[in-house]
């Protein structure tokens, strides 16, 4: 699946797994980033991860990075 903000349910909650391939991160990246407190806010529900749409969606915005680069 391309990575593309339109791909996001910002109702929906998902699992890592379709985390990964919606941010396209791998699987044990957003594990790393859970342990470590970065990445995107998410869930738990007893033993279960999930990432709420609309927060995967804040999360690749806030990440974006401005170049001055490319505009003339």
């Amino acid at each position: 699946m391309a990575l593309s903000l339109e791909n996001i349910d910002t109702h929906k909650l998902y699992t890592p797994f379709e985390t990964s391939s919606l941010v396209g991160l791998k699987n044990g990246s957003l594990s790393n980033m859970r342990a470590r407190n970065t990445g995107p806010h998410f869930v738990r529900v007893g033993s279960r991860i999930f990432y709420h749409g609309e927060d995967l969606i804040r999360y690749l915005i806030g990440n974006r990075i401005e170049t001055i680069g490319g505009q003339k």
